[in-house]
């Protein structure tokens, strides 16, 4: 997770990067307003999606290879990593409410629950959404996020357009009991976590990398 840490770190904080990240939120809130949580929110997934580069570095500096020496299982090593990704996407949540809650300041009409939900609700997407990728990542490291997207949007349309998801979305966002609903959506996020290091796992030991 260290290791995850710093390479992350050295890849974030340069300073074009900030620079962009900057102008960008600079830029979204002038001409956007109350909406350039947008913007933030985007950002969040972008920082989310570079943890391929995790998979690459793994891959060209044999890092499982050394992990093997030290006597980490395999299933320790995947666990870490999917730790850190939790923790990315609770960070991202957190700084996107930070910079909503600023937002709110100088623009009218943002109430305190708005600003609660989009940090929650980024947290719960990007949990889902990298539950998803992360199987992909580790089955084809260079190509998993290509190949993980085209797979989310693939089974976004299908359910959209056959089975009505968003219309189920919609009544299960809007159920009287909001602790019903705490309930369903930390569920769904555990048993989607668990069922994806699962997929991982099994993955990385098919590959031969234990």
């Amino acid at each position: 997770m260290l290791k995850d840490y710093y390479q992350l770190c050295d890849k974030w904080f340069k300073k074009t990067y900030l620079l962009g990240v900057s102008f960008s939120l600079i830029i979204a809130s002038i001409f956007l307003k109350s909406d350039s949580w947008i913007v933030a929110t985007l950002v969040s997934m972008i920082m989310i999606n570079s943890i391929q580069s995790l998979f690459l570095s793994d891959n060209k500096n044999n890092w499982i290879d050394f992990l093997t020496t030290l006597s980490i299982k395999k299933s320790i090593s995947v666990l870490a990593r999917y730790l850190f990704v939790i923790i990315i996407c609770a960070v991202t949540a957190i700084l996107s409410g930070l910079f909503f809650l600023v937002i709110s300041l100088f623009f009218k009409g943002i109430n305190i629950e708005s600003i609660m939900i989009v940090p929650i609700c980024l947290f719960t997407v990007s949990i889902i959404y990298i539950s998803f990728i992360l199987p992909f990542l580790y089955a084809f490291q260079q190509n998993g996020l290509t190949v993980g997207v085209l797979m989310i949007l693939g089974i976004a349309f299908v359910s959209i357009r056959f089975f009505g998801v968003l219309s189920k979305i919609k009544k299960l966002i809007l159920l009287d009991s909001k602790i019903e609903l705490i309930f369903l959506v930390a569920l769904t996020l555990i048993i989607t976590v668990v069922l994806s290091y699962s997929i991982a796992y099994v993955i990385s030991l098919v590959r031969g990398e234990d």
